[in-house]
């Protein structure tokens, strides 16, 4: 999925089922889309006629993710016999399984991850051919011509530059810079909050984790 041009963030995605609900679709950290480089037999990277560095497209992990599923419960298929003969799958999906699942991984509904440098969500091969929903936080800017920062960022740098320049500036009382000081601060501290990627969905889904009785 191509990323919108005014994306800032992702609230929630999800894909649409038989009966017409939204299942959640949780990110993973497993996995990316490395930039490789194209080697000679001498294993020197190779230039094109502009001078810049050939990429082979797509990479080899991408290939891959995007040829079988990432969770053996996801998809149509799958389950234990595709994996038990897998030692480097038996290790990453039966780790902790003496005492459960990790809840990150306990859920059927596909993962994704976002390629930031190709500007695309990339999703597990078990969501071809569904419908997926992406809600997400808009920078409100719609042209193509304009600026893609967020207001929440341009507000922390304006108010930074209002402190950087009256800090150097003589005959300024100090008061007066203290104050912006603490206005460029608590700008960045909001606007770090707002464009953070933590969620408090995963967050809950992780930290279920915890409340796991373990028996000796």
């Amino acid at each position: 999925m191509i990323m919108p041009q005014d994306y800032v963030n992702y609230t929630k995605l999800s894909w649409t089922d038989n009966q017409g609900i939204e299942r959640i679709i949780y990110r993973t950290d497993l996995t990316s889309n490395p930039l490789p480089y194209t080697q000679d037999a001498s294993y020197e990277y190779v230039y094109d006629e502009n001078g810049a560095v050939v990429y082979p497209q797509p990479s080899e992990t991408l290939k891959k993710y995007q040829a079988n599923s990432p969770y053996p419960l996801s998809g149509n298929g799958g389950g234990r016999n595709s994996w038990q003969n897998d030692p480097d799958l038996l290790n990453l999906y039966a780790y902790g399984g003496r005492y459960g699942l990790n809840p990150e991984q306990a859920q059927a509904n596909g993962v994704f991850y976002i390629d930031k440098i190709k500007g695309m969500i990339r999703f597990s091969s078990d969501m071809a051919g569904r419908i997926i929903t992406l809600k997400y936080i808009s920078d409100g800017l719609g042209g193509e011509e304009d600026m893609t920062v967020h207001k929440f960022a341009v507000d922390a740098i304006y108010k930074y530059i209002v402190h950087a320049v009256l800090s150097v500036k003589a005959n300024i009382q100090e008061y007066a810079i203290q104050r912006y000081k603490k206005e460029a601060v608590a700008a960045r501290r909001n606007a770090k909050i707002r464009l953070s990627e933590l969620k408090s969905d995963l967050m809950m889904q992780v930290m279920r984790n915890q409340s796991k009785w373990i028996k000796h």
